[in-house]
């Protein structure tokens, strides 16, 4: 009789100590009440292991809770009317009150001058076509790219090209829809 709860107690401690604690018989490492197996548990019983805008979505840089994975930022047209537009078009006085190519793109005229009208030197094509950045002559212009698509003249702005950081600016906002 010895032998044998002395043999029940050794295979209890030996199935304790092989599979864990008898309520976790999954032994995949959930450790509360809910049987999700999530490393982070907040009692919402999602698997949320960086998610922090209670969506539940596993994004680890969602935090508006859109849902979407939020890699980039949208760029507002006051952003690029102050990093680009008067640091190197209106400021140089090409586009400023010269408006070279009946192009003003001072601040309070740019906008109205650029969204949806068509471009001077490529009638054809809108100097802003909202979404559309192929689509846009001002991305031409300031990529080097406005003779492949037709149009004429020089990349600008005419004293340098812009930084990548500025042309992706400009890029993302009209990706963006083009807002004012």
């Amino acid at each position: 009789m010895l032998t044998r709860t002395l043999f029940l107690a050794l295979m209890t401690l030996g199935l304790l100590a092989l599979g864990g604690c008898p309520a976790d018989d999954d032994d995949t490492g959930d450790d509360d009440v809910t049987g999700d197996d999530d490393t982070a548990d907040d009692d919402t019983g999602d698997d949320d292991t960086g998610d922090d805008d209670a969506t539940g979505d596993d994004d680890s840089a969602d935090d508006d809770a859109t849902g979407d994975d939020d890699t980039t930022t949208a760029a507002g047209f006051a952003e690029v009317q102050s990093s680009v537009f008067d640091q190197h078009c209106a400021a140089s006085n090409c586009h400023g009150m010269a408006a070279s190519a009946n192009l003003d793109l001072r601040e309070g005229a740019a906008y109205d001058e650029l969204v949806g009208v068509a471009s001077f030197e490529l009638p054809s094509m809108d100097r802003v076509a909202p979404s559309q950045l192929a689509n846009s002559y001002l991305f031409h212009k300031l990529d080097g790219t406005q003779q492949d698509v037709g149009g004429t003249g020089q990349q600008m702005p005419i004293n340098g090209s812009l930084t990548a950081d500025e042309l992706g600016l400009v890029n993302q906002w009209i990706i963006d829809g083009a807002a004012p």
